[in-house]
């Protein structure tokens, strides 16, 4: 809710219907991040987080776990009649 609302999407109606959520939850959510949602000047003169992209390191740290929990074991994990957290997950 968060980066929508930094990204200008200020209409709590639009933000609760898209996410099918109810309007007091995405209230609940954004004054959570320190958002006034009925301020709507305040959140635009608060510093918004600066997200660094995805360095290769990274990512082939986090294909490694996922690669082991989806390839074939002894069957893949898609095809189990109950998959592991880490397999639901990946």
């Amino acid at each position: 809710m968060a980066v929508a609302w930094w990204s200008g999407t200020r209409n709590v109606a639009e933000l609760a219907r898209t996410a099918d959520i109810t309007g007091d939850t995405v209230y609940d959510d954004l004054r959570s991040r320190g958002i006034e949602p009925e301020d709507r000047t305040a959140a635009t003169e608060r510093p918004r987080p600066r997200y660094e992209p995805l360095q290769a390191e990274a990512v082939h740290e986090l294909s490694e776990p996922a690669a082991q929990a989806l390839l074939p074991a002894p069957a893949p994990a898609q095809l189990a009649e109950e998959t592991v957290p880490l397999a639901r997950a990946a």
